[in-house]
């Protein structure tokens, strides 16, 4: 069923101030939509989000490839970790270029989320490759095992399936990409496999459009993390004076439910790494627990920055958009879900800053005025990969093709079952 796209718009307007504010006219060009989301907006004039944009900033260009001096102020967050061609990565990948470009900024940058099984859905995921929604096997991994590993954790070495290499041959000859499947032969883990891969197709993309890509993933969070507890960060502060409970009870707390299935909530502030599978951890008594797991982590800034350290604790979602967002006022590109979730986070973080400290007060007003969330991953709602991408040239019709009719009418919206919920 689908849902009437003057009813989504109407939600987004009132769930998603932000993306509504960035997606104005669904029948204006993408190009024009795309450069309007990837112009930065001006650096933070409070100090706490200064902090945070520098700290954010100086972590990313330690980053192998990032450009020193490129902007980094739009991040794309859609995609999780998996092959580059992949229907749910390569025209997501496909528009932040294309705004990059349109907007002048040479560096692209992705956060992947590597916390989710190697199989998320059936045939979906970091070990299958799909394309036009046809699944190929990625690995030679035993399926129960892809059901149960995290691609983050799962540091087995394995090869690539026959078939991927067949599939990829032939994309890449059909697409003129020039993927160098000999660089992928022999044993490595699954994120060397996939990191590998991808890398070649963004040197394409960056060859043809002038636009560098690089990654970020859920290690790269843990050790921001742990460098912003051990500073005078206004993160520290907030764990160390117990605001991010109050932050982590509100969104446990959602009036509307059909808001709160849109926000991940899995676990508490943290994963845990448990003999490398990823578990919850619930907040109980001053301590990160599971019981299940034997472990106890006390809830204290030196020993949480400590267990990121020693890659015992993974952040969650909330903690990384705090990090790459919402505390340095950076936009995040993501989703249908994102649109929403990424409101109930900010909205938490604002109504647990002090009022009556000036630098809180002054990063409460400007997060009720930025626009740090836009729609963009599965905006394009076929896969641009085949005849349609010369040598990873975006194709000449797409920048002044409109939005709805490069989304089929908003179809990650209106044909979305929770979205149809909430419309309902």
């Amino acid at each position: 069923m689908r849902i009437n796209t003057q009813v989504v718009l109407d939600e987004i307007t009132a769930r998603c101030p932000s993306s509504s504010a960035l997606l104005r006219d669904i029948r204006e060009p993408l190009a024009d939509y795309a450069r309007r989301v990837y112009t930065p907006d001006a650096r933070p004039a409070n100090p706490l989000s200064a902090d945070a944009r520098d700290r954010f900033e100086t972590a990313v260009r330690q980053e192998p490839g990032v450009d020193q001096t490129a902007a980094l102020s739009v991040i794309q967050t859609g995609p999780h970790y998996r092959f580059a061609l992949d229907d749910d990565y390569f025209s997501s990948l496909a528009f932040s270029v294309l705004g990059c470009a349109a907007a002048g900024q040479r560096q692209n940058v992705f956060y992947n989320c590597a916390t989710i099984t190697l199989e998320e859905q059936v045939r979906r995921g970091p070990a299958w490759l799909r394309v036009d929604g046809e699944p190929t096997r990625a690995f030679a991994v035993p399926r129960r095992t892809m059901a149960k590993r995290s691609v983050l954790l799962y540091d087995e070495p394995v090869k690539l399936a026959d078939e991927l290499v067949e599939r990829v041959g032939a994309l890449s000859e059909l697409t003129g990409l020039g993927i160098d499947l000999d660089m992928l032969a022999g044993r490595q883990t699954v994120r060397e496999h996939i990191s590998m891969f991808n890398q070649q197709v963004f040197d394409r993309f960056s060859e043809a459009n002038g636009v560098s890509t690089a990654v970020l993933d859920d290690w790269f969070f843990a050790d921001l993390l742990a460098d912003s507890l051990e500073s005078d960060s206004l993160l520290a502060r907030l764990f160390a004076d117990g605001r991010i409970l109050r932050a982590v009870r509100l969104l446990h707390a959602q009036p509307m439910s059909s808001v709160r299935r849109f926000v991940p909530n899995s676990t508490e502030l943290f994963w845990l790494n448990a003999a490398g599978k990823i578990r919850p951890l619930h907040i109980d008594d001053g301590a990160l627990r599971s019981p299940r797991h034997a472990t106890t982590v006390p809830f204290d800034v030196e020993s949480i920055a400590a267990a990121l350290r020693a890659r015992v604790l993974v952040p969650n979602l909330f903690l990384v958009f705090c990090l790459s967002s919402i505390l340095p006022l950076i936009r995040t590109v993501g989703g249908a879900y994102q649109a929403v979730y990424h409101e109930v986070f900010t909205s938490a973080v604002a109504t647990v800053l002090d009022e009556n400290k000036a630098d809180e007060q002054a990063l409460q007003q400007e997060l009720r005025r930025a626009s740090l969330v836009a729609w963009g991953h599965n905006l394009i709602s076929r896969n641009l990969v085949g005849a349609d991408v010369a040598g990873a040239r975006l194709p000449a019709w797409l920048p002044n093709t409109s939005i709805v009719d490069l989304s089929d009418d908003l179809s990650a919206f209106t044909c979305d079952e929770l979205w149809a919920k909430l419309c309902g």
